[in-house]
């Protein structure tokens, strides 16, 4: 028999979205450092606003994937441009 552990769907959507909350905690961190140092972080503030649009309710989400990844690939972009203008 092959024993090999083969992650189900929903474990892997789970990890993703916890990988996700993460980059939110971590750019909300970054642009609370920025605004401290006089750094411009309105497309960051943007970022983070735009993922309050995608959860209007805590039971309430959009289906749509595309915006999901779209909004992980900006939120990865904004990290990297707020860090790279931190002291």
């Amino acid at each position: 028999p092959d024993f090999t552990i083969t992650p189900s769907l929903r474990v892997m959507t789970f990890r993703e979205s916890v990988d996700d909350y993460e980059y939110a905690r971590i750019l909300e961190d970054l642009v609370s450092r920025g605004r401290k140092q006089g750094v411009d972080v309105t497309d960051a503030r943007r970022v983070l606003d735009d993922i309050g649009g995608l959860f209007p309710g805590t039971v309430e989400w959009t289906l749509n994937d595309a915006w999901y990844l779209e909004l992980r690939e900006r939120m990865a972009q904004a990290i990297v441009g707020v860090r790279s203008q931190l002291q």
